[in-house]
């Protein structure tokens, strides 16, 4: 049985909110990221540890790294920035038509207030 650590987390992709998947085989000192599911069609060496799978179309479904123990040392304070990022995008999404309407009624206060100027330089110069 392999020593395995499975986080999951959010992580906003292509304006789309995905599940993504990493595993960590600590004997094998190998990260394994699942980006979605699907089954494999081919892979890319991106460097000598670091491999893409691709499905059919070419595009990546997963991220496998050889000794992983370099990167899994940062992998929680990725995942603390990630959940951040998601906490952000979820309470601006709740707040956005509030914010929305508070900038219209600040546009509409200015352009009131300027045509009030003008009106009153109007008034002047007659």
């Amino acid at each position: 049985m392999h020593d395995q650590l499975n986080i999951q987390y959010p992580q906003h992709w292509l304006n789309a909110l995905y599940l993504m998947e990493i595993n960590y085989y600590k004997d094998e000192d190998i990260m394994h990221i699942v980006i979605s599911e699907g089954p494999e069609r081919g892979s890319a060496e991106v460097s000598p540890n670091i491999t893409l799978e691709l499905d059919e179309n070419r595009e990546i479904i997963g991220i496998e790294i050889l000794e992983a123990s370099n990167v899994v040392e940062h992998v929680p304070e990725y995942i603390e920035d990630l959940k951040d990022e998601a906490r952000w995008n979820s309470s601006f999404a709740k707040t956005q038509d509030k914010l929305v309407a508070a900038a219209r009624q600040v546009r509409k206060e200015i352009k009131l207030k300027q045509s009030n100027y003008v009106g009153d330089d109007e008034k002047e110069n007659v």
